[in-house]
């Protein structure tokens, strides 16, 4: 089934006016249009809504222009929106439905392959990208999201060639330094991954993840001088940069000095933190100053942002161990065992001590585009 024509010209004036940032004159040139082209009206306000972020309202939208037909951009849009609120399955048909109308658009075909790798299905995904790089082998973006499902598979080496070649057709394309940093960091040629990092900095100098991974790396090597320096640089360019908060915080704890080191822990810890591991390290801080009560706290605090997270878990027994309260260790004990008693459970364990910056790496690439109505 084709997608509908409409008057393309009445939708681009609503398309400048929400890229303005005038949603309200982008509604009302919209609601004009409801009787007489209502597939249009209904997605161009579901766009507003979208930019707006009320996401519920824009899917109503995006449904409603879609009663009864097949408009291509309303389910794209559909498919982005159902993804952003978490139904990647509903997205996922959406897609598929877009790609029956429009089946070598590879745009289309990148958005889902990555949300196939969202979804962890990376198999699928491969396939799907080595699909668009055989329609468009100079689709550097593909090359590129194809590097980065092998290094997520460890597959270093692939992985290598995949940003090698993106960066042949589009050396400026910092994702693919930072991809390409991480698969030799994951061959453990650190100096090249270090090279590599500094080429996506040298192409955008605000780069915090950039920053991020150097800083990580030279911790890892022990070169405290070098992390600290891209942290504060991470810091410059955002003070709210918990990660930075974090990562400084560590760097200091491990030169001794773990009064600043929590100075800057208590800073990732910040309200609205989404940093479990800060609230671990905190914790073990405040453990070995025999602030009990502080580091159970902190401890609990990692849980309640991840119920799954092992370190913590662990470290709240260990505590009341320590302090002999053997009846409460037991009980956490106990209850950690519940908590991971089911195999859905045991997938969902948490292990890690350090964020991961290959999964922020990861989210931080955006492969929508706003779609060209050209029907």
């Amino acid at each position: 089934m084709e997608s509908p024509s409409h008057n393309s010209d009445f939708l681009k004036i609503g398309l400048l006016l929400i890229e303005t940032g005038n949603y309200e004159a982008a509604l009302s040139h919209y609601d004009m249009a409801l009787d007489s082209d209502p597939i249009v009206a209904n997605y161009g306000k579901g766009l507003v809504y979208s930019h707006l972020g009320d996401h519920n309202t824009a899917l109503n939208c995006f449904e409603t222009s879609l009663k009864n037909n097949q408009f291509l951009p309303a389910l794209v849009e559909k498919g982005r929106t159902l993804r952003k609120i978490g139904h990647p399955q509903f997205a996922l048909e959406s897609f598929n439905r877009a790609l029956e109308i429009d089946k070598e658009n590879s745009y289309m075909m990148l958005e889902k392959a990555d949300l196939l790798i969202e979804m962890k299905d990376y198999e699928e995904s491969l396939i799907l990208l080595e699909n668009i790089i055989k329609l468009k082998p100079r689709f550097f973006k593909a090359l590129h999201r194809k590097g980065d499902v092998l290094c997520i598979q460890k597959k270093y080496r692939e992985a290598c060639e995949q940003y090698i070649k993106s960066l042949e057709l589009k050396p400026q394309y910092a994702p693919s330094w930072l991809g390409l940093g991480i698969a030799f960091q994951g061959l453990y040629q650190y100096d090249d991954a270090i090279d590599c990092y500094k080429s996506a900095i040298n192409i955008d100098s605000r780069n915090n993840l950039a920053n991020l991974l150097l800083g990580d790396l030279y911790h890892s090597q022990k070169d405290y001088g070098n992390a600290l320096k891209y942290y504060r640089i991470a810091l410059k360019n955002d003070e709210d940069c918990l990660e930075a908060y974090y990562g400084k915080g560590m760097v200091l704890t491990s030169l001794g000095d773990k009064k600043k080191g929590l100075k800057y822990l208590e800073k990732a810890c910040a309200k609205n933190s989404y940093l479990k591991y800060a609230f671990w390290a905190r914790g073990n801080i405040l453990k070995d100053e025999n602030k009990i009560k502080e580091s159970l706290f902190s401890f609990k605090q990692a849980i309640a942002l991840d119920p799954y997270y092992l370190p913590a878990w662990e470290s709240i027994e260990e505590l009341y161990s320590i302090s002999g309260k053997l009846d409460k260790a037991i009980h956490y004990h106990n209850q950690m065992l519940n908590t991971f008693s089911t195999s859905e459970a045991i997938k969902k364990q948490n292990t890690k001590i350090k964020p991961d910056y290959k999964e922020l790496y990861l989210k931080s690439i955006d492969f929508s585009k706003s779609f060209e109505y050209n029907k």
